[in-house]
């Protein structure tokens, strides 16, 4: 019986949605982060449950044939990008296995596609959110341990000048000895740097988020963060405990009012809260693959659920005869807004609020839909109301495949898969993968 502090040597055999390493024994299942399928280890079990055991790295013993030499000494420490340590053709192996094991656990018969693979591989990111820890260190959590931070001052995930604005931000904060927000305690005013960039266009925007309280000398701050390229700065309070990375009040300190980013011919002003897919590489991807996929036909309406800044309804609308845009984030829509007038995208009607509110009142009759939802998938309320106006085509995008799986399986209904389903890499050197399925109505 498997207790904890027990140490023994096993064969990774498998890896999990996380990125964690499995390991079969009599009596259960060990996860292990930082280990690949095919290593000989030396562990410490950490945690036992009824059918699960956690166990830490002590030892690599042999490593396995795919096993790849990390380009960031923090990893093993920072929980960012946890298959680092993994030749980047057998990652794309694993998130294909991820999509292929949710799709058969809701019974769903669906070719796989093979993975996209992102150029590039490092630096693809355009956002980064930095928490500030308890002694200043400024960086990425440890797995599973939300209070502890990695002090980073070199990432490979959002570029060169970005890691220049982090230790400006470091330093700064260290010279005039801040403190840092303690939820515990409630006491403190630092939270998190959150770092974007367009990376077709060189523009970067710093939001600085903290607690109530002044920000001392936030001016000095401003020049050196100027000086080092960012085009717009912020400064977002969170009055609340809850730990995000986004404020209730914002306000802005230097630059630019949005950050701007090109996809395709296509312009996009973003508000430091609104969500925008992180890889801009790859989301021109996205763009060129539903445009091949979906049937438009030219007196179609187009209804963009959950469309955040204007993405795909914007790309799309000269598909259409009109596109319906729902969001409900205040500021994205009206980025969304401001983006449709400028690219000229005049046929783009936005509406804000709820989505699970919206759809079922909608007066116009719907024949495609792109649904782009968060990682909880679909709220019910919205697949009730989608088999409800029944759109010709629906096509669903999302970076969780367990979710995407349960609401297919829901939408089956009245809804059939359509070719594979095709697979994009947004998150290289992590476990996540991003799907895009075509559902036809039967």
């Amino acid at each position: 019986m498997l207790k904890r502090g027990d140490i023994l040597e096993v064969i990774i055999s498998d890896l999990d949605e996380k990125g964690r390493g499995i390991a079969e024994t009599k009596d259960r299942k060990i996860l292990i982060y930082f280990v690949i399928p095919g290593d000989f280890v030396k562990v410490k079990i950490t945690r036992v449950r009824r059918k699960i055991a956690y166990g830490s790295l002590i030892e690599l013993k042999t490593p396995s044939k795919y096993r790849v030499k990390p380009k960031c000494r923090f990893f093993g420490q920072c929980g960012g990008c946890k298959l680092q340590n993994m030749d980047y053709h057998y990652q794309l192996y694993f998130k294909r296995k991820f999509v292929r094991r949710a799709f058969e656990g809701f019974n769903l018969d669906a070719h796989i596609s093979k993975v996209d693979p992102s150029r590039p591989i490092w630096f693809y990111r355009n956002r980064m959110d930095y928490a500030v820890g308890q002694n200043l260190e400024v960086g990425l959590r440890k797995p599973e341990k939300w209070n502890e931070v990695v002090d980073i001052d070199e990432c490979f995930l959002l570029s060169e000048r970005g890691n220049e604005l982090l230790n400006i931000f470091r330093e700064f904060i260290r010279m005039r000895e801040f403190k840092p927000f303690n939820t515990i305690t409630r006491e403190g005013f630092l939270r998190y740097l959150v770092l974007r960039e367009g990376k077709f266009t060189s523009k970067r925007l710093v939001n600085i988020v903290t607690y109530l309280g002044e920000f001392r000398d936030i001016d000095e701050l401003v020049k050196r963060m100027a000086s080092s390229g960012a085009t717009s700065i912020y400064w977002s309070i969170n009055p609340r405990i809850t730990d995000i990375s986004f404020g209730e009040e914002i306000r802005k300190i230097h630059g630019e009012e949005y950050l701007r980013e090109k996809i395709r011919d296509y312009v996009f002003n973003i508000h430091p809260n609104a969500f925008f897919q992180t890889n801009s590489y790859q989301a021109v991807k996205l763009i060129d693959y539903a445009a091949k996929l979906l049937d438009f036909r030219s007196n179609d309406v187009l209804l963009d659920l959950y469309c955040g800044v204007g993405l795909f309804g914007i790309a799309l609308h000269s598909y259409v005869d009109r596109v319906i845009g729902l969001e409900l984030d205040r500021e994205a829509i009206k980025c969304a807004e401001i983006n449709a007038l400028e690219n000229d995208a005049r046929n783009v009607k936005l509406i804000c609020g709820r989505a699970e509110d919206l759809v079922k009142h909608l007066k116009e009759r719907i024949n495609l839909a792109i649904v782009d939802p968060p990682r909880p998938g679909l709220h019910p309320k919205v697949i009730k109301a989608l088999l409800k106006i029944e759109p010709r085509e629906i096509l669903y995008v999302s970076c969780n495949p367990n979710t995407m799986a349960r609401d297919i399986a829901l939408l089956s209904k009245k809804y059939k898969l359509d070719d594979k389903i095709r697979l994009i890499d947004m998150f290289p050197q992590t476990p996540h993968v991003e799907a895009m399925a075509k559902l036809v109505r039967r």
